[in-house]
C-alpha cells in the first residue's frame, strides 16, 4: 500500500465499529475470516482478525464484500475511511473494490469522485464505474 489519498468527504468516525481486541488470528486465518465475512459476521471478522488486516490489506476487500451482502453502506464508509487511514487507498485492487461496493449501494457521485482520484485505473474501474451507471 501507499501513501493515502485526501479523500476527505468521506471519512466517517470508526471508534463506533472498531474497538481494541488482542485476539490472535489461527493459521488458516484467511479462510476463518472469509467464512465470517461471507456469513455477514463483519465485525466479528474485523475484531478476531484485525491485526492480520494490517499485514494482509487484501482482506480488506472480503470486508468490503460483506458490506454489500449486508446492506450496509455506513460501514462500507467506515471502511473506506480506514483504508485511507492505512495507506491502501491507492492499491488499485483495494480501490476497485470500493469502487464496486459504492456502486452497488447507488452511490453514484461518490463512485465518481472516487474514480476521479483513483492514481491506478485499469479496465476493471472502468466497467465497475458504467456497470453503476447502467444498475442505476
Amino acid at each position: 500500500c501507499h501513501r493515502p489519498l485526501s479523500f476527505i468527504s468521506l471519512h466517517t468516525p470508526t471508534s463506533r465499529f472498531f474497538s481494541t481486541n488482542t485476539s490472535k488470528a489461527p493459521s488458516n486465518f484467511r479462510d476463518e475470516f472469509t467464512n465470517l465475512c461471507s456469513k455477514g459476521r463483519l465485525k466479528e471478522a474485523f475484531e478476531t482478525f484485525k491485526s492480520d488486516i494490517w499485514t494482509d490489506p487484501s482482506l480488506f476487500s472480503h470486508l468490503l464484500q460483506g458490506c454489500i451482502q449486508t446492506q450496509s453502506l455506513s460501514l462500507a464508509k467506515q471502511l473506506h475511511s480506514l483504508i485511507i487511514t492505512s495507506g491502501c487507498s491507492s492499491d488499485k485492487f483495494i480501490s476497485n473494490h470500493l469502487l464496486n461496493a459504492y456502486s452497488k449501494f447507488g452511490e453514484l457521485r461518490t463512485s465518481v469522485a472516487l474514480f476521479g482520484v483513483m492514481p491506478r485505473k485499469n479496465v476493471m474501474s472502468c466497467n465497475i464505474l458504467i456497470g453503476g451507471y447502467v444498475q442505476n
